[in-house]
């Protein structure tokens, strides 16, 4: 596809310079250098990177694709800068699908479980309309996180070598589908964040309780809330 061709050969090479300032305290002689990345100081100081970014783009140092099933963070959290990028200078001509998809395929030069690299398509989606902005409205985030679900069959349209994301990857799709719909009821209960985290299933039961009879009075819980319940 387009967009992986582009994405692959522009971040790729700015990744790599990425990965120089993690591993030197200034720049080296003999580096190559693809961006101005390596001229920033304040980049020569090492930022807890994690394994699975910095075992990909050796492999990519050594011309070989990053070979791994990761679905962690890492991908989905270099997403914001690109939906800034076309924001600032209007990328693909106002075709928003196609900037998903190149932070989908920036994702996937590190990550390559479809969980690890999908978000970052969504995550860009949901960027880019805060950043356009609703004429006359202000929202709150979950209208956004909202949209981005509804829209999540357009997102993963784009085709991948001859096949859309969706159809190689249905299951990771409706997966990642539940798991927007399950953030999005915590989201509005006030069950402390951390716990929500670390108790998904528990608290998801009792979000839906709470949503189907609001005015039920609940049982005493012990689950930490920013309110009592």
């Amino acid at each position: 596809m387009a967009s992986r061709c582009i994405t692959f050969g522009i971040c790729r090479f700015t990744y790599l310079d990425w990965l120089h300032t993690q591993e030197w305290t200034s720049r080296h002689k003999d580096a190559r250098v693809d961006s101005w990345l390596m001229d920033v100081p304040g980049l020569y100081a090492r930022r807890a990177p994690g394994n699975t970014c910095l075992s990909a783009l050796h492999s990519n140092e050594e011309g070989r694709e990053a070979r791994n099933n990761s679905c962690g963070c890492g991908g989905v959290m270099r997403t914001a800068p690109l939906a800034l990028l076309n924001q600032l200078h209007g990328y693909a001509d106002g075709d928003k699908l196609y900037c998903d998809m190149c932070a989908a395929e920036a994702a996937r030069i590190t990550h390559k479980h479809p969980l690890g690299f999908i978000p970052s398509a969504i995550l860009n989606d949901m960027l880019m309309q805060i950043l356009e902005g609703i004429e006359g409205k202000e929202q709150r985030p979950e209208y956004f996180v909202e949209r981005a679900l509804q829209r999540l069959p357009e997102i993963v349209s784009e085709a991948d070598e001859g096949k859309k994301y969706g159809e190689l990857w249905p299951e990771e799709i409706r997966k990642q589908k539940r798991l927007i719909s399950k953030a999005l009821d915590l989201a509005f209960t006030d069950i402390e964040d951390h716990y929500a985290i670390e108790n998904p299933s528990e608290v998801a039961g009792l979000a839906m309780r709470r949503w189907l009879s609001p005015s039920t009075a609940l049982p005493s819980t012990g689950i930490p809330s920013r309110m009592p319940l």
